[in-house]
């Protein structure tokens, strides 16, 4: 709030444009802070008077927000790290995908839910598929 006043009425009239770079949560709030930014100062719409550079964010916006957010927000993501990705929509389709092979193991009795279905899974885990072995034991 304090900001505001100086960017509106000093920095923006001299002609001068924002850039905003973070790491990981900085990056974070970064974004919404160039989000909150755009929507107090009417000027800071236009693209290329604003833009954030986002190294390793968490995500912080829905993708609806953060496909809106595009022109102004450029992510750089390293492929291994786990900080980008720690979102609950991942985990949702985690539970999904392990329900769903719980249910096909069960329906084959290999569910591992009693010594004779566990030993029967890592059986035809070792079988594999057309005499090739997945797994030794």
């Amino acid at each position: 709030e304090d900001l505001l006043p100086l960017i509106k009425n000093l920095l923006i009239p001299s002609g001068y444009k924002i850039t905003i770079v973070g790491h990981s949560l900085g990056a974070g709030c970064g974004s919404l802070l160039a989000l909150l930014l755009r929507t107090r100062i009417p000027s800071l719409q236009d693209n290329d008077k604003l833009k954030v550079w986002a190294f390793a964010s968490p995500p912080v916006l829905d993708l609806d927000s953060a496909l809106a957010c595009s022109p102004f927000v450029t992510t750089v993501v390293n492929n291994c790290d786990v900080v980008p990705r720690a979102n609950v929509s991942p985990l949702i389709v985690t539970v999904r995908l392990m329900r769903a092979m719980n249910k096909r193991l069960k329906e084959r009795d290999l569910d591992a839910s009693d010594f004779k279905s566990t030993v029967a899974f890592l059986n035809k885990i070792r079988e594999g598929t057309d005499g090739e072995m997945l797994m030794s034991a």
